[in-house]
């Protein structure tokens, strides 16, 4: 990157004063200018850091004992993911869909509506075409 001091008008166009890329500014000048004009004082060759992936990165056990509020919507979507939920909306949409997934999770399987014991059972990769009761018996067998 280079930090330009001053704004450069050439025939090709114009640069404004600012951090720039490399790149573009070869566009406007060459080679030859920009180390003239950095002799001078007018360029300065600047060192940006690279952006590396983040060292405090959540595992998903992590995302999963957070406060979804506290999450990220990337976060989140790892979330949902995980659960198989829809993981499209805002991030109150993904935090609303996850806090609702996980009180049936809880819930007692007996007092759920079939459309919610077929969520669960989604979870847990139970056959959904089951009848209730056998769905109901397949999720406590691989949740236990």
């Amino acid at each position: 990157m280079l930090k330009l001091h001053c704004k450069f008008t050439t025939t090709k166009g114009t640069l404004r004063a600012g951090v720039v890329a490399k790149k573009e500014v070869q566009k406007y000048l060459s080679k030859s200018e920009i180390e003239k004009f950095t002799e001078e004082g007018l360029i300065e060759v600047i060192e940006i850091p690279e952006m590396t992936a983040s060292v405090d990165a959540m595992s998903l056990e992590e995302m999963l004992d957070a406060d979804k509020q506290e999450l990220k919507v990337a976060e989140l979507k790892q979330v949902c993911e995980h659960y198989k939920l829809e993981k499209s909306g805002n991030k109150d949409d993904l935090v609303e869909r996850i806090a609702t997934f996980e009180v049936l999770l809880d819930a007692d399987l007996d007092e759920m509506d079939e459309e919610d014991v077929k969520k669960v059972a989604s979870y847990y990769e139970v056959d959904t075409a089951l009848a209730l009761d056998e769905m109901i018996d397949a999720i406590e067998e691989v949740s236990a």
